[in-house]
């Protein structure tokens, strides 16, 4: 399965999902590269980026946290821009710098999960431009 693949089926997951799910978490931040590891003294997920040095790290709660959200996009996505709404849906809207015509747009059942439905689209769309240039 290639990169695309693997981030196609976590987009329809995190679709389908009505809330933040842990197990999930653990398969986007190893779908992006990241070492995940479960300590079950802590019945919770750590994680490490690669490159880094040191302890695994409490891995963060992006489909539950709208900050955890926020900040994974301005890690994968610099110098992208955003805008989430809310209501009985929410809709996550992301676009490279001014480039308003290339804005990915998904819905979640929240905002946070709307903002990773919204970077996994983002991703996506970067992986076939690079795959255009090659």
């Amino acid at each position: 399965m290639t990169r695309t693949d693997e981030l196609h089926a976590l987009l329809v997951r995190v679709k389908a999902a009505t809330r933040g799910d842990r197990d999930l978490e653990a398969e986007l931040f190893a779908t992006l590269g990241c070492t995940t590891i479960y300590r079950t003294n802590y019945a919770d997920w750590y994680c490490r980026w690669p490159n880094d040095q040191g302890e695994y790290r409490l891995m963060p709660a992006p489909m539950s946290c709208v900050d955890h959200a926020l900040a994974l996009i301005a890690r994968l996505l610099p110098d992208w821009g955003g805008r989430v709404s809310f209501g009985s849906t929410s809709t996550a809207r992301l676009w490279h710098g001014e480039r308003a015509d290339k804005i990915q747009a998904q819905d979640g059942a929240s905002p946070a999960l709307a903002l990773i439905a919204a970077l996994l689209s983002a991703l996506i769309s970067k992986e076939g431009t690079h795959a255009e240039h090659l």
